[in-house]
């Protein structure tokens, strides 16, 4: 058996084609203290740190990047076992669950303004999704 939060890939490098965005945290925006908090205790120590790069309502997009860099073309993918270690330490530290937050995932970058799949859908219905400002 192996203790998981000691456990890594040395270099989770997976080239990507040109076309597809980074895979990214996407998590709540009131509790971005808590990733700065994981930046400082765990990821820059493995050379690495998450950069928020956009926020939307509840929502906010964080990006895993290499320390020294803050260009979102040096971006990569956000390792699943970061975000695994990411919600444990939240678990452990902050005794909080992913369900407790408004969001807490694991994908592709959505894109400016955070549009996610499930967002078309309210819209359909009548709905007004989280971070969107009805016009009319």
């Amino acid at each position: 058996m192996v203790d998981k939060l000691e456990w890594y890939l040395e270099n989770p490098q997976i080239e990507r084609p040109d076309n597809r965005l980074v895979y990214s945290l996407l998590f709540d925006r009131k509790y971005a203290g808590f990733v700065h908090e994981f930046n400082d205790k765990c990821l820059n120590t493995l050379g690495h740190y998450l950069d928020e790069v956009d926020s939307a309502g509840s929502r906010s997009v964080w990006v895993y990047m290499p320390l020294g860099k803050d260009s979102y073309d040096d971006a990569e993918d956000l390792p699943q076992w970061v975000f695994d270690d990411f919600v444990t330490w939240i678990y452990l530290r902050h005794d909080m669950k992913p369900d407790e937050f408004s969001i807490c995932k694991r994908i592709p970058d959505p894109g400016l303004g955070i549009v996610l799949p499930e967002d078309f859908e309210l819209l359909e219905k009548g709905g007004l999704p989280d971070g969107f400002i009805r016009t009319q």
